[in-house]
């Protein structure tokens, strides 16, 4: 809030601040480069764009394909999502940040100005999911997941059976939510921890970390929504993530 009011009243209301921080968690996909700044260059809000490059790879290519001005390219040593996130999330400026991952593609604008519409209008929502989310509740065992079956929401499963009416928006409160994009209010983020680090060692898939802030948002006494982004996923072709190739990665997981 201070920082808000020097910039609002010594500063002219810090024009160009950006509205949206966009922070992408990258590791060698080359082919997804051009898309996603062709269609993040299309945003209407003012944004800034944060890379965590994990495999250092294609820094030509990011340079080129980076605009000028709130732009940022981060080369880490492998890290991963959860480190990744929390290290951009710090650096970011503006009070929205969008979590992305590599191989899932914004189809236009629109889940961004969607997004706003609702933290807008839920002043205590913390954190929205824009793909898929989880209702825990029945007695169904899931003996592969170690964890009650309950109902699932988003593409594959259960479509929303509400639209706010204000945003007028299919969304839905949720138990939790899974990434990707996910969507936080940056002082909530930071207020409560960000993501949990203790789930994965540096380099690791941060396997559960979407949950566990989910549930943990709720726990801070700030909510947890769901919408439908309308992402393509797995861009690359691939059906599931490494975390799913074999026996052992299936038990990690």
């Amino acid at each position: 809030a201070y920082a808000k009011d020097f910039e609002d009243s010594r500063c002219g209301g810090a024009p160009g601040k950006p509205e949206i921080s966009i922070v992408v968690q990258y590791f060698n996909q080359p082919r997804i480069i051009e898309r996603l700044m062709a269609v993040l260059a299309r945003t209407k809000r003012r944004h800034e764009i944060l890379i965590n490059n994990d495999s250092h790879s294609e820094k030509g290519a990011w340079r080129a394909a980076l605009p000028g001005g709130n732009h940022h390219l981060l080369l880490s040593p492998d890290i991963h999502e959860i480190r990744g996130y929390n290290r951009l999330g710090k650096l970011a400026t503006a009070e929205m940040l969008a979590f992305l991952q590599d191989d899932d593609l914004p189809r236009n604008g629109d889940w961004l100005v969607h997004a706003r519409k609702l933290f807008m209008e839920h002043k205590s929502m913390g954190l929205l999911g824009g793909f898929r989310g989880r209702m825990e509740t029945g007695t169904k065992w899931s003996n592969s997941m170690n964890q009650i079956d309950g109902d699932k929401y988003g593409p594959g499963y259960k479509m929303f059976r509400y639209t706010d009416p204000k945003a007028k928006i299919p969304f839905m409160f949720i138990y939790k939510v899974n990434a990707a994009p996910l969507l936080v209010r940056r002082s909530a983020f930071l207020q409560i921890g960000m993501f949990n680090q203790q789930l994965s060692c540096p380099g690791k898939p941060g396997i559960g970390f979407d949950f566990e802030y989910s549930v943990r948002t709720w726990l801070y006494g700030t909510k947890v929504g769901l919408y439908y982004a309308q992402f393509v996923h797995s861009v690359d072709g691939r059906q599931h993530s490494g975390t799913w190739k074999n026996k052992d990665a299936w038990q990690a997981r």
